[in-house]
């Protein structure tokens, strides 16, 4: 079942094997800010901050305790069918929409969420240039 990308952000569960929530839903120690997608560099839970986004977890660069008003954009892939997990001691990135398993159906991994979804992308679209958002 395909839905359009604000219906499955909706419905989205996130369990990353470091924290899982739901996305959209009020932050559990924070309720005036919604939980989004895993944080690109930790893959703790992330929530929205200022117009942008901020990581949940202290000891992450993008998290509370760095100084800056927010972290910018959004990472693309939050709006996407791609999910992103642990995987024994690697990140892994899967189109959860085009998945079976992961001998059977394309995936990414690497040492962060970013660098999986970047190696996925990679690998869904070979001949071209891919950006590591």
């Amino acid at each position: 079942m395909r839905f359009h990308n604000t219906e499955r952000n909706k419905m989205r569960f996130y369990n990353t094997g470091k924290s899982s929530w739901r996305f959209g839903d009020p932050m559990p120690t924070r309720a005036w800010y919604s939980c989004l997608g895993p944080c690109p560099r930790c893959g703790a839970m992330s929530f929205d901050y200022g117009g942008g986004w901020r990581c949940s977890d202290p000891t992450c660069f993008f998290g509370p305790g760095n100084s800056l008003p927010n972290m910018g954009p959004k990472p693309d892939w939050w709006n996407t069918s791609i999910d992103v997990f642990v995987d024994g001691d690697q990140w892994c990135a899967i189109d959860k929409d085009n998945f079976t398993n992961v001998q059977e159906s394309p995936a990414g991994f690497g040492s962060t969420p970013k660098e999986a979804v970047a190696c996925l992308r990679r690998i869904l679209n070979p001949c071209k240039e891919v950006r590591d958002e």
